[in-house]
C-alpha cells in the first residue's frame, strides 16, 4: 500500500494531535507523519478541528519539530507537498509553491 501511495503521489492528510486524542496512534513519539516523509510519501501536515484539539497549524509544527525532530527541510517539503495537494489551478499552485520555496524556517 505505501509503494502504491509512493507511486501514484496520493496525499497523506496527517493531524498528530488528533491523531494523538483520538487514540489513533498511541503517542506523538510513535506518529508516523515524518517516517512516511522520509519513505517518500505525499504527507501533509493539517489541524483538523482547531477548537476541539486547540491547535494551530504553528502548534502541529513546533510540535514535530521539538517531540520529532522535524527539520526545517521537512518542514518545507511538507508545506510543499499541501500546496501539490491543495484544490488549486497550476498557475495558483505555482505562485505558492515559489512562496514557500523563499520562506526561511528557522
Amino acid at each position: 500500500l505505501l509503494e502504491r501511495l509512493r507511486e501514484q503521489r496520493i496525499p497523506l492528510e496527517m493531524c498528530p494531535s488528533s491523531n494523538v486524542q483520538t487514540k489513533a496512534v498511541p503517542s506523538l513519539s510513535q506518529h508516523p507523519v515524518l517516517e512516511f516523509l522520509r519513505q517518500g510519501l505525499c504527507v501533509t501536515v493539517n489541524t483538523d478541528n482547531m477548537t476541539v484539539s486547540d491547535t494551530t497549524i504553528e502548534k502541529e509544527f513546533g510540535l514535530l519539530s521539538r517531540e520529532l525532530g522535524m527539520t526545517a527541510e521537512e518542514q518545507k517539503k511538507l508545506l510543499l507537498n499541501a500546496a501539490d495537494a491543495a484544490f488549486l489551478t497550476m498557475e495558483e499552485r505555482w505562485r505558492l509553491k515559489d512562496v514557500i520555496e523563499k520562506l526561511s524556517i528557522a
